[in-house]
């Protein structure tokens, strides 16, 4: 019965460990993406000091 449990434990270590791995995996993926919606934020920002740009040089015409 002792070794039944010492292979459920050591089956359970083995899952804790993969779910580590994935979650980990996830974190990375997760700063990516976060680096990505920056990036495109700024070209948001770009964009709409052209349009600001635009409208002005539009209302003095």
């Amino acid at each position: 019965q002792i070794s039944t449990l010492e292979r459920e434990v050591s089956t359970s270590q083995q899952e804790v460990s993969t779910l580590q791995q994935e979650v980990s995996t996830l974190h990375k993926q997760v700063e990516a993406q976060q680096q990505e919606i920056s990036t495109l934020h700024k070209q948001v920002e770009a964009q709409q000091q052209k349009i600001d740009w635009l409208e002005a040089v539009v209302a003095r015409l």
